[in-house]
């Protein structure tokens, strides 16, 4: 049995917030078919929560984007790992960055190809990068953050 802890709403993992929800998920998980724990691809998966979330201004759906172009730069991305480029030591507070698109050929020529990515990036990838060379999202445990293209005004009822 897998037990997961789901935490909404919160920019800290040991905070909680007037609008944040934490579920126990247990065996809720629908995984993607083409999924492997050996390889980078396909990695994404539904998770059931056991009741309904309560929506606010600061906690809303997350929604895919379909379309099969993307929107030009910059982007913003969000999420908890790690803060060295060993790995090892890791957020407890919610980071964010902006980054920039880079093309799939251009980030074949520059990401190894290893292990996890024995074909390289494909077409179902998507690939950023920081001008500034500050922010990684791809090295050492902080992998696959989610990016946000646009936040469109949301209309909430209780």
């Amino acid at each position: 049995r897998k037990l997961v802890r789901v935490l909404l709403g919160s920019t800290g993992l040991n905070s909680r917030s007037d609008d944040s929800e934490e579920f126990q998920v247990e065996d809720s998980f629908e995984v993607h078919p083409g999924y492997s724990t050996i390889r980078s691809y396909n990695d994404i998966a539904l998770i059931r929560l056991p009741r309904k979330v309560k929506l606010s201004e600061l906690l809303f759906p997350a929604c895919l984007y379909t379309r099969e172009d993307l929107p030009r730069g910059p982007f913003n991305i969000a999420g908890w790992g790690a803060t060295d480029k060993d790995g090892i030591k890791m957020s407890t507070e919610l980071r964010k960055a902006t980054i920039q698109p880079l093309s799939l050929d251009r980030c074949n020529q520059t990401y190894p190809i290893g292990p996890k990515l024995r074909m390289g990036l494909n077409e179902d990838m998507l690939c950023f990068y920081d001008p500034k060379g500050e922010t990684d999202t791809c090295m050492n445990g902080e992998r696959r953050r989610p990016f946000v293209i646009e936040r469109r005004h949301m209309e909430l009822n209780s």
